[in-house]
């Protein structure tokens, strides 16, 4: 392959750059990520103020990141300014990623499918810009980027300068995150073994180092990767093993492989062991090991999201890809006529697109549709290019000049996609496959020119030049379309900005009401509280902190059950014993991926619950004050009226209301009206609200479902599905309902998703499953608030509810998805002639046990504790049982006796050397701080394992005191050969002695949860 032009490439790659700053730019100030960006930015301005991340806190990536990232926002001061230095970071990774691809392909081609990465990557108009947020991934990206323009110009010219550039990149993107920093070395030395020999004869040593080096990286890609569910398996190890056993096949040594692999290794290994060292002596090999490195931890568990499953409509679009290239390789061999394949390409693409516009539903209208379909496709077509690009270097012609760059891509390319586990959504996609779509573009370019050498020996040569122009003006309609929600997020004139000077952010005024929310939640805890006061975000609130000034006393940021585990959450404890903050700040809603949370840190919650009361409600934030020694107001049963509100509108403000909400073109005008008709009865309004519930914008669906769904609440004799049944909703409108319905996370719409759940329609069936297992989740998470349980004050339709709950509970085929939702109503609305079918899901340990052991807590306590200690033991790091049972076992120990009594002595029998769920248990004991466990406990210090003794002498440090126990403490404190155990001995003593406060001193005598009490 001829090498490009250096003006052309230097031309293109600026026009690239310049193209993704005029995009990127303009949107420097918008949104704002609340979990993500705000947990990375309050991490960045620790380490700004002199922390050292893992040393001072807890964090998921490498200390390189935040200090690259403190110098960004030092020097720029504010939010906006610093999204300007990372989309110029962006422009740089384009910019390399089209010089790439101009060694490999045309110049058109070369720009077009870069320019497609910058137009997919995700925008979410009313919310965020993906590209906005400081992911370590941009980082890591421009670091691939540059290991591969190095590798590329050594395979060219076999210079060790571009193997120290090499090293050097995999080290700096191993700064940014482990795994794509070893994903980088191990590409570049699979780089090393395909570069062929140039005239030199082999010697032995460098043989037998071929075939080490060949061996460590496979060896290192499965260390690297660990054991992942078996279709993850086959999906990213296949590619990889495929590609390895090609390069055995094309394997011809030279004399300069030792001194290559010593450059590149040795670049590398001095690039991180400084650092790496420094860190181990600082934080000692255990949480080395544990903490930085992922040893030995569960975060591939906790983060884990498998290779998604492609839709038809994306295997559409993959198969006609496929079927351009395979039909172009026979016509370019003659195997068929150019004019036959030309026909027979061009008849299933119209085909498919017939069969579109008659099939395709299409909810969210042509533009998200497509996106969507692409970003699905987008997975398919990675693997098909990873498995194309293999089956062509194993038929390339041997050390052929113009294999080798190619051939390097590709390398580098099979390994980058490695880095999207464990967490396979689009956003880790797009940030692991750049390099295969220049891989692609190499690919695409060979296609269109067997199709041109086809055509100009057919019947009309004068459609050959055709060709080329024709991709890519399909690849400039995928750019226009993917990048039209953005340019519509401009044409907005009305903004909300949040009147902080560290983040002037803004959004569209109609769909500001979360961040606006954001703002009066941060201003609040800011009176409350003051400059560098002490507070805490919940889950994932530091954004808050940032805002309001406040500052985080714990090393931990981001509440992912595991990830700080029980251990690490009793230190926060004892942090905020210590510190007295004034207020806390936490999510009562939309939880996103942290759902488990609040019910997983059963610690953390008592503590809150005994020590704090709710302030103020903001939206989805709870802001909370601190009320030493007075019960939390949130604890007390709040029983909020179910009636219309006073007030209500007069008759002709609700008619001007409908027809604003049925004709006016301004969102903010709709999202008024529907205000107003929220005060009226259904028999009026519902038909009107159900008509925005299937709008196409989302903010109106949300909004008129909400307001929708607490009417039904004030009038509950009839469920959602009478209304949907009178208002004739088509197929597609009961689509964009189900979706308002997940997205509002809103459980008095069951009585309609179990309806829609045993219908006739496939596709209606699946997405009332989803919405099901979403708003289960939201329900557990609004049971375990810091601000007290929440519950729906009235089931509308109660009766069908409780039919479908029996309908699924009792079919043994039923999804687990229905099957959960119903076990979970089943004690949420007292349905005893569950229990039975209840106490067979419990028995049976299956997917439903978690859900099945909560309901029977509330209709069946008796007898149900020691189950729920066996379902521990026997499904042990599931992580819905992990999440779930300790809290349920707690609130069966908190219940009057039998029951309480009966919880309690099975824990203590839990409490022994040898038991299958010792450290949980310990833990659940001290959270019930019942000083007849101290027996058992002090029996396990002596036999138990390190993680097992360190929570009984915590949890002994939080039991009132006695001699033998506090002797026993002391003596640890002096002598355990567990550094850690030591120190924590020695909070226990001072704990024992009043000069450390207990953390749980309060909320070990909390009664029992009072049960429903908040209404929405």
């Amino acid at each position: 392959m001829s090498r490009p032009r250096p003006l052309l490439t230097a031309g293109l790659a600026l026009a690239a750059a310049a193209l993704t700053l005029a995009y990127l730019l303009p949107f420097r100030a918008y949104g704002l990520q609340v979990e993500d960006e705000g947990t990375l930015l309050y991490q960045v301005l620790r380490v700004v103020e002199g922390q050292v991340p893992y040393v001072d806190f807890l964090t998921g990536y490498m200390p390189g990141y935040f200090y690259v990232g403190s110098t960004m926002l030092s020097w720029a001061g504010d939010v906006p300014t610093m999204r300007v230095l990372i989309a110029v970071l962006h422009a740089l990774t384009v910019a390399g990623s089209v010089v790439l691809a101009t060694r490999v392909a045309r110049p058109a081609l070369a720009l077009a499918l870069p320019l497609l990465y910058v137009a997919f990557l995700p925008v979410f108009p009313g919310s965020f810009c993906s590209f906005n947020i400081p992911y370590p991934s941009w980082f890591a990206t421009a670091g691939w980027i540059a290991g591969a323009l190095a590798l590329t110009s050594y395979v060219e010219r076999r210079g060790r300068l571009a193997l120290v550039v090499a090293g050097a990149a995999a080290a700096f993107t191993f700064m940014m995150k482990p795994n794509a920093g070893l994903f980088v070395i191990a590409a570049a030395t699979g780089v090393l073994l395909l570069a062929g020999a140039r005239g030199a004869r082999e010697r032995p040593v460098g043989m037998v180092l071929w075939f080490v080096l060949w061996a460590g990286v496979l060896a290192g890609t499965v260390v690297t990767i660990g054991a992942p569910q078996p279709v993850d398996a086959i999906i990213y190890y296949t590619p990889v093993v495929a590609l390895m056993a090609v390069l055995v096949t094309r394997r011809s040594g030279r004399t300069t492989l030792v001194g290559d692999a010593a450059v590149l290794l040795g670049t590398f290994a001095a690039g991180i062991v400084p650092w790496l060292a420094w860190f181990l002596a600082r934080l000692g090999l255990e949480r080395f090991l544990r903490e930085m490195l992922y040893v030995g931890s569960n975060a591939a568990q906790v983060f884990y999201s498998s290779y998604p499953a492609v839709t038809g409509w994306a295997l559409v679009v993959t198969a006609l890809i496929v079927l351009f290239g395979g039909v172009g390789a026979l016509a370019e061999r003659g195997r068929v006529s150019a004019t036959a394949a030309l026909v027979f390409v061009g008849s299933a693409t119209v085909a498919s697109a017939l069969a579109v516009a008659t099939f395709g539903l299409m909810p969210e209208r042509f533009t998200w549709s497509v996106i969507w379909q692409l970003e699905s496709a987008a997975f398919a077509v990675a693997l098909t290019t990873e498995v194309a690009g293999v089956v062509w270097l194993w038929r390339a012609r041997r050390n052929a000049p113009e294999v080798e760059v190619p051939a390097a891509l590709l390398v580098c390319a099979v390994f980058m996609h490695l880095q999207l586990y464990p967490r396979a959504d689009f956003m880790h996609l797009v940030s692991s496959g750049l390099l295969a779509a220049v891989v692609a573009t190499f690919l695409l370019d060979r296609v269109c020119g067997w199709w041109e050498a086809a055509l100009r020996r057919s019947l009309a040569p004068w459609l050959a030049p055709a060709v080329l122009p024709t991709i890519v003006l399909l690849f400039a309609a995928a750019i226009a379309i993917g990048a039209r929600p953005a340019f519509g997020i401009l044409r907005s004139e009305a903004r909300y900005t949040l009147p902080f000077a560290v983040a002037p952010v803004w959004v569209e005024v109609e769909r500001g009401a979360d961040l606006r929310a954001l703002g009066d939640a941060a201003t609040a805890l800011a009176g409350l509280t003051g400059p560098h006061a002490p507070s805490v975000g919940f889950p994932a609130l530091e954004i808050a902190l940032l805002l309001s000034g406040t500052r985080n006393p714990t090393p931990y940021t981001y509440f992912v059950p595991g990830r700080p585990n029980h251990l690490e959450e009793a230190s926060i404890v004892d942090t905020l014993a210590a510190t007295r903050p004034a207020a806390l700040i936490s999510l009562n809603r939309e939880f996103t991926f942290f759902d488990a949370a609040p019910t997983y840190f059963f610690l953390l919650r008592d503590l809150v619950r005994a020590r704090y009361t709710l302030d103020g409600r903001f939206g989805r934030f709870d802001v909370l004050r601190r009320v030493d020694g007075v019960p939390a107001a949130a604890d007390r049963p709040r029983a909020p009226s179910s009636a219309a509100p006073e007030g209500a509108a007069p008759s002709a403000d609700v008619d001007a209301a409908i027809v604003a909400l049925e004709r006016g073109p301004q969102i903010e005008t709709r999202l008024r009206a529907i205000g107003v008709l929220e005060q009226q009865p259904a028999a009026r309004v519902a038909g009107v609200l159900l008509a925005s519930a299937t709008d196409d914008d989302t903010t109106i669906r949300q909004t008129a479902v909400r307001a929708l769904l607490a009417i039904l609440a004030r009038e509950p004799d009839r469920g959602l599905e009478d209304y949907v049944e009178a208002a004739h909703l088509d197929r597609r409108q009961q689509t964009l309902l189900l979706r308002a319905i997940r997205d509002s996370r809103d459980a008095r719409a069951a009585s309609y998703l179990f309806g829609v759940a045993r219908g006739a329609d496939p596709r209606l069936r699946a997405d009332a499953l989803g919405a099901m297992s979403i708003t289960r989740a939201a329900m557990i998470a609004r049971s375990h608030l810091w601000a007290g349980a929440e519950e729906p004050a009235a089931w509308p339709g109660r009766a069908a509810v409780v039919d479908g709950v029996h309908a699924l509970l009792q079919d043994p085929g039923a999804p687990f998805e229905g099957a959960a939702f119903a076990a979970e109503l089943a004690g949420r609305l007292g349905v005893a002639d569950t229990v039975p079918v209840l106490r067979e899901r419990l028995a049976a340990k299956d997917a439903v046990a978690a859900s099945s052991a909560r309901s029977l807590v509330t209709l069946a306590p008796e007898g149900v504790a020691c189950d729920l200690v066996a379902l521990l033991v026997e499904r042990p790091n599931v992580l819905e049982i992990e999440e779930a049972v300790p809290s349920a076992l707690i609130a069966l120990a908190r219940l009057p006796a039998p029951v309480g009594a009966e919880a309690r002595a099975c824990i203590t029998r839990a409490l022994t050397p040898g038991h299958g769920v010792l450290e949980n248990a310990v833990w659940i004991a001290a959270a019930l701080g019942d000083p007849s466990f101290v027996p058992s406990l002090r029996a396990l210090l002596p036999v138990a394992a390190p993680e097992v003794r360190r929570a009984a002498v915590w949890t002994l440090g939080e039991i009132a005191a006695d001699a033998e126990t506090t002797a026993l403490l002391e003596r640890i404190a002096h002598a355990d050969a567990d550094p850690k155990t030591r120190e924590l001995a020695a909070t226990a003593v001072a704990k024992q002695s009043g000069g450390r406060p207990r953390g749980l001193a309060l909320s070990a005598a909390m009664p029992a949860p009072a049960g429903p009490s908040v209404a929405r």
